[in-house]
């Protein structure tokens, strides 16, 4: 069984494809888009703002499109509650625009918004810049995953002003994710970057916030302790993987991999 396999978050588990959500009160937008792109993402529709924050919140995409002019709550509002929410400012969000409307563009960007397109747009291009901003962040996840299988030790300190973001910041929560108080602040602290700055630059730079990056490593160890260490009860993985509770534990895990840590491990034996 290969563990690269099992879902991901927001993936369908059926299919393994990412999960889109967009966002329009055009019926003929919404349809054109999810033809273009089903064969390859599982795409998610709301028609209004407010349900598109809902949706959002409700399935955690791994990417949102989103029109600017919509009821009840407009594209900006929808940047706005997303990009400030813990639970999903992780998530690249495209708006869409009109052609000339060069302000909604910039209003967009300054709001957090991760790339526009103008409308008409073409659909190779919408392809190619979701390509884009997915990539970051699944190229990080799998420098994640070596690092946790790889069976060397630890590298020494890199020079803390020199060495790349990403490289500091799997040293450090790997070396680190097991202390009590150790979170978002800790982390900035060791890798010599003000929270909000930390913030920003990892939304920008790996499409993913500390906190939710914290989580990720604890439960692909966790994954790992389950394959692995089969003597140990999940209350120990729990605690080893460094969860606040073993409730907590069952709880994120069953989020990110669409299994509970039980039937999880079950299943790994009985395929393994």
């Amino acid at each position: 069984m290969n563990t690269h396999d099992l879902p991901t978050p927001a993936r369908d588990a059926s299919t393994g494809k990412p999960t889109l959500l967009v966002i329009d009160d055009e019926p003929v937008i919404l349809e054109s888009i999810v033809e273009a792109l089903q064969q390859d993402f599982q795409v998610l529709t709301a028609e209004d703002g407010m349900a598109g924050v809902e949706r959002a919140l409700e399935t955690i995409p791994d990417l949102v499109i989103t029109d600017v002019n919509m009821p009840l709550k407009n594209g900006f509002e929808v940047c706005v509650e997303l990009k400030n929410n813990e639970r999903t400012s992780h998530i690249p969000l495209i708006m869409l625009t009109a052609l000339t409307d060069e302000v909604s563009r910039i209003t967009g960007l300054q709001l957090g918004a991760d790339d526009y397109l103008a409308k008409p747009f073409n659909v190779q291009e919408l392809r190619l810049r979701i390509g884009k901003l997915l990539e970051r962040k699944v190229r990080f996840r799998d420098e994640i995953r070596v690092a946790i299988d790889a069976p060397a030790p630890l590298p020494a300190d890199p020079p803390e002003k020199e060495a790349p973001l990403k490289d500091r910041l799997k040293k450090f929560i790997l070396a680190h994710f097991r202390e009590d108080d150790f979170g978002v602040d800790r982390l900035g602290e060791l890798i010599g970057i003000e929270r909000r700055t930390l913030e920003r630059r990892m939304g920008k730079e790996m499409n993913m916030t500390p906190n939710n990056l914290i989580k990720e490593v604890k439960l692909m160890l966790s994954k790992k302790y389950l394959e692995e260490e089969r003597d140990l009860q999940i209350a120990q993985i729990s605690e080893k993987a460094g969860f606040s509770t073993p409730q907590r534990f069952t709880l994120d895990f069953t989020d990110y991999f669409g299994l509970n840590p039980s039937t999880y491990r079950q299943n790994w034996v009985r395929l393994g």
